[in-house]
């Protein structure tokens, strides 16, 4: 069962959700990873209470992290080259 609040890893400035490190860890991710997209990447405000950056991975992987609107906590990571595949 999901948790109503969910717990909340602290790197730098930056806070992930238990959501995001499994979204991670299962595309082979990393905290730089995303910290450069969050860093570099365009962002995309949204209609809704979260903001979109799409970027480049140090792997050269196109990525896209979802995080709120003060952009200091990660909810989800996306990998667009896997997500393109499937």
């Amino acid at each position: 069962m999901r948790q109503l609040h969910p717990v909340l890893v602290r790197y730098d400035d930056l806070r992930f959700t238990d959501h995001a490190l499994e979204r991670m860890e299962q595309r082979g991710l990393s905290k730089d990873d995303v910290r450069r997209v969050c860093t570099y990447g365009s962002k995309r405000r949204t209609g809704g209470k979260s903001d979109h950056t799409n970027g480049v991975s140090f792997q050269f992987r196109s990525v896209r992290v979802i995080t709120n609107r003060k952009e200091t906590v990660v909810i989800t990571v996306v990998d667009k080259d896997q997500e393109n595949d499937e």
